[in-house]
């Protein structure tokens, strides 16, 4: 059975429901959705690997900037941050979008358990670290 059937099955049994999609090229992800508090609805997608060693958790809708001469601040916080966190990544696209990519091998004895506590974490740390991001966005 597939990560993504085993984290499928594990949804199940936990009655956590999250949509389940697929792309134009036929691969599967999981998409949940995580409310910032005065903030953002954030869109987290888990997608799995296809040859099931790993996870990769992105979190879209998350921050954006229209100043673009805050854009070295914004570089600066993302940097400040990578250096924190193991396994997420603060990301800054060339329209000063904030998005995570979160991303982590799996073994062959996979636990769902640990892929849900990755995206509790991602969830978190999107909470955690809103605050900042606005304190660039409003200065």
């Amino acid at each position: 059975m597939s990560n993504h059937e085993k984290f499928k099955q594990f949804l199940k049994v936990k009655d956590i429901e999250l949509e389940e999609d697929m792309t134009d090229d036929n691969k599967k992800y999981f998409v949940a959705y995580h409310n910032i508090s005065s903030g953002p609805r954030v869109r987290i997608v888990i997608v799995f690997a296809d040859d099931d060693k790993a996870v990769t958790i992105y979190g879209f809708n998350y921050v954006s900037v229209e100043d673009s001469s805050k854009r070295p601040l914004l570089l600066g916080k993302t940097n400040e941050l990578n250096y924190g966190y193991l396994f997420t990544r603060f990301l800054v696209d060339d329209e000063n979008n904030v998005t995570t990519k979160t991303f982590s091998p799996l073994f062959d004895a996979v636990d769902p358990e640990f892929v849900w506590d990755l995206i509790c974490s991602v969830a978190h740390a999107l909470e955690e670290e809103f605050k900042d991001f606005m304190k660039i966005v409003w200065g």
